[in-house]
């Protein structure tokens, strides 16, 4: 979903500076914000995005849109793989390093089945795309991948955003189980 891309790369990128915040597409970094004033930040980076006529973020991976990659993904039909970063992703990498003949243990490292390892967005897409205005720019950003999406899925809206909701919260839930067994471990 690339509401839920935007707001994670903003995240990374914006909020926690990722790369000395040299991805972030405007360059407006976080400063110190409670919760309201990282909303309100969130929305002003969406409404300077919307408006950038040099289409800054066209040139950065991290804000381009998915389907400017490999080549123009117009058609998966043409890739002997595709794969989503949903559902059993473990699986899914299984399946791709099988095909080529790698080891397939591989997939427990990189992506393994009791979550996820490396960067992962918890910030709450219901809290963050409140406003339709914001929700609607996003998706006017990314309306290539929302297409290719819909090609794929047979349909998106920004329902997506309340399934997502309940993945972040999953999420949380996961990492509070994760914090309380370390520190029972460490007790």
């Amino acid at each position: 979903d690339p509401t839920l891309r935007y707001l994670s790369a903003w995240g990374s990128k914006c909020l926690q500076k990722e790369d000395h915040g040299d991805n972030c597409v405007p360059k407006q970094l976080v400063q110190e914000a409670n919760n309201r004033g990282l909303v309100r930040h969130f929305e002003h980076h969406v409404r300077s995005n919307f408006a950038d006529s040099d289409h800054k973020m066209a040139n950065n991976p991290h804000w381009a849109a998915q389907r400017t990659f490999c080549g123009g993904l117009q058609d998966t039909a043409r890739f002997d793989f595709v794969g989503y970063l949903a559902g059993d992703v473990n699986g899914q990498v299984r399946d791709l390093l099988r095909m080529v003949g790698a080891n397939q243990t591989l997939a427990d490292v990189y992506f393994p089945k009791e979550g996820v390892r490396g960067h992962c967005s918890h910030l709450d897409p219901k809290k963050y795309y409140r406003s339709a205005e914001i929700n609607q720019k996003v998706e006017k950003m990314y309306k290539e991948d929302l297409t290719l999406l819909h090609e794929w899925y047979g349909c998106v809206t920004s329902s997506f955003l309340a399934a997502s909701a309940l993945a972040v919260e999953d999420a949380n839930i996961y990492t509070r189980q994760v914090k309380k067994a370390r520190r029972s471990v460490s007790e």
